[in-house]
């Protein structure tokens, strides 16, 4: 009998959970080829335990928290750090995947020492994020600098990929393979336009009330422009949650240690600040560093 191909997630979270999720339907669709296992402290979540998951892993999703220190605009990585080394002491020929959104330059160095590291972000909303993970049609792949020219050195994770498209799991039609801190940027970029965008048109809101203008009119006339379209432009209020907040500071750290001064950067985060709403990223477990007393 052929063995199973097992994929351990670490963290049970908003991430690996749906991660969990889907990666069980293949389970469940070629349930003689591939066994899903996850990992988490607590074992209400976990379906096996730490040192089965790591032991019986041919892939090792690592998707545990990555909280931003807001007051020293800092990501802190040493949760996924700990783990990615915990992974390889007991297990020495798994692939090992970041999912955690990490500071760039932390897959390239966790490559160097641990070897077949690999960062995969994810793009997801909250609100519908088992369906996002299913549609999206391209993954990244982020790889060290000394495995770049091996693919075999990541040949699971393509078996994994390619089993997922061919059961209909998901509607993935690329992967894009990339240098690991390009692709590191690429997540926090990303989110980090996106929070951009909507202190835009937070400031767009203020401008329109303050002269008497309609606000729901001027944003859906600005948005006709095909170049800017009617998506992604709430701006009833701060805009929150985990990701955006912890993201835009934590690159606005990354810009002014790089020497850049991130002036958008600021002036987006400063918008936000001053739009009234609940700064609800604080009471939202593993997006901010908690100050010890």
């Amino acid at each position: 009998m052929t063995k199973k191909t097992t994929v351990s997630i670490f963290g049970g979270g908003f991430v690996g959970g749906t991660t969990y999720k889907v990666l069980k339907q293949l389970e469940e669709k070629q349930w003689d080829s591939w066994q899903i296992h996850l990992y988490d402290v607590n074992p209400e979540i976990a379906t096996v335990s730490k040192e089965q998951a790591i032991t019986e892993a041919d892939i090792a999703f690592v998707a545990v928290p990555t909280p931003t220190d807001f007051s020293r605009k800092t990501c802190d990585t040493s949760i996924v750090e700990s783990v990615v080394r915990e992974i390889r002491q007991g297990n020495k020929d798994c692939e090992i995947i970041i999912k955690s959104t990490v500071t760039p330059g932390t897959t390239e160095k966790l490559a160097k020492e641990c070897s077949k590291v690999f960062f995969n972000p994810e793009f997801l909303l909250e609100k519908s994020a088992i369906q996002d993970f299913i549609d999206i049609e391209y993954q990244f792949l982020g790889i060290g600098k000394q495995e770049q020219s091996d693919e075999n050195v990541f040949e699971k994770t393509q078996e994994l990929f390619k089993a997922l498209s061919t059961e209909k799991v998901w509607n993935t039609k690329t992967i894009i393979l990339g240098d690991c801190t390009n692709i590191e940027l690429v997540k926090y970029g990303r989110n980090s336009y996106l929070a951009l965008r909507l202190s835009y048109f937070q400031e767009l809101r203020a401008i329109s009330e303050a002269l008497g203008c309609d606000p729901e009119f001027v944003k859906g006339a600005v948005g006709l422009d095909p170049r800017i379209g009617n998506h992604y432009n709430t701006f009833n209020g701060k805009w929150g949650a985990k990701c955006l907040p912890k993201d835009i500071n934590a690159l606005m750290g990354i810009a002014l240690e790089a020497g850049v001064e991130p002036v958008m950067l600021e002036a987006t985060w400063e918008r936000n600040m001053l739009t009234p709403g609940k700064e609800d990223w604080h009471e939202i477990p593993g997006a901010v560093v908690k100050k010890v007393e």
